[in-house]
């Protein structure tokens, strides 16, 4: 474990959070008239928060974003008429385990193997990769539909429904230089298998490299975030190199525990990020077939705040269009 720095915040900072202490708790330390919050409330301020600091706003979106939390560095709360902000304090990550390893490495075996959400696809570039993503947040369900243009020259479209209400947005076209979390399936299709020759990549990709400059996160944790958006949307081989790379993250954990949104029980391997937790994907518990991710509170090894699995995924001719059954 690494020693405190001199600005790290101490047992007694206002703006540190612990254990299972949510956005609300750091609140009412200065206002006692604050009232309990909901998951929903609670994700909601946090989305239109995260929107407003990207600068994004209503526009489109570049590729489905199936993720329920889009890191920031520094989280904030608009609550009451004001934005409060503090940073989160996530816990000190754990040496690297032997299991966790193993687990990732088998994954990438059966990732190689296995036809699983975008693996067996083969689309022509005039079509579209349509993924359907079930996610959990407290208990409540929101279902996300995308179809993104599968060589990322043609708007696609993505579908929110559940308990944050039902929304429509068009995806923008991929443009050449950006990172590659929004990069299409084609794209995707050429990056190397080699997972040091990735692992390059990854690390000079603009996402990983902006996240340290602008919000001072750590590399590894950058990357770790790459990978999250990357590991539902890749060719199996790509997939297996992946699972290979995130084998070589130092501090990654492993949990023998964990559910997938869809209550398919399995184990997990995780990497804490400070600002939002501890983010685990979660595989099948003999063949290590990926299944989805977690994301645990902060400070907690069991309370998960945020849950995702992939639930179909197809190649259709347009924006829109549904898979045969």
């Amino acid at each position: 474990m690494n020693a405190s720095s001199p600005n790290d915040p101490g047992p007694n900072d206002p703006f540190s959070v612990g254990g299972d202490t949510n956005d609300t708790d750091v609140l009412a330390r200065f206002r006692q008239d604050v009232p309990a919050m909901s998951a929903q409330a609670r994700f909601q301020g946090r989305q239109r928060l995260e929107a407003a600091m990207s600068g994004q706003g209503g526009r489109p979106l570049r590729r489905p974003r199936t993720r329920r939390v889009l890191a920031s560095a520094g989280v904030a709360l608009a609550l009451a008429g004001g934005v409060i902000g503090y940073q989160i304090a996530g816990p000190a990550g754990a040496d690297t385990s032997a299991q966790a390893a193993e687990v990732l490495n088998d994954a990438a075996v059966t990732a190689a193997a296995t036809a699983h959400t975008v693996v067996g696809l083969k689309p022509r570039p005039d079509q579209y990769i349509y993924l359907d993503v079930l996610h959990t947040t407290s208990g409540m369900n929101d279902r996300t539909q995308s179809w993104t243009s599968a060589d990322g020259t043609r708007q696609g479209l993505v579908r929110t429904s559940g308990f944050m209400g039902d929304h429509s947005s068009p995806i923008d076209p991929y443009k050449s230089g950006d990172s590659l979390r929004d990069a299409p399936y084609l794209v995707l299709a050429k990056l190397p298998t080699d997972p040091d020759a990735l692992l390059r990549i990854l690390y000079a990709d603009p996402a990983v490299l902006g996240d340290q400059q602008h919000n001072g996160t750590k590399a590894d944790v950058a990357l770790w975030g790459l990978l999250r958006d990357l590991v539902e949307n890749v060719p199996a081989a790509q997939e297996a190199a992946l699972f290979k790379v995130a084998a070589k993250v130092p501090h990654i954990s492993y949990s023998d525990n964990a559910t997938d949104a869809a209550g398919r029980p399995g184990v997990a391997v995780g990497l804490p990020d400070p600002r939002l937790g501890t983010i685990q994907f979660v595989f099948d518990r003999s063949s290590h077939a990926f299944l989805g991710e977690r994301i645990l509170s902060p400070g907690s090894t069991t309370q998960v705040e945020f849950n995702d699995t992939v639930q179909r995924t197809a190649v259709v001719d347009k924006p829109g269009q549904l898979p045969n059954p």
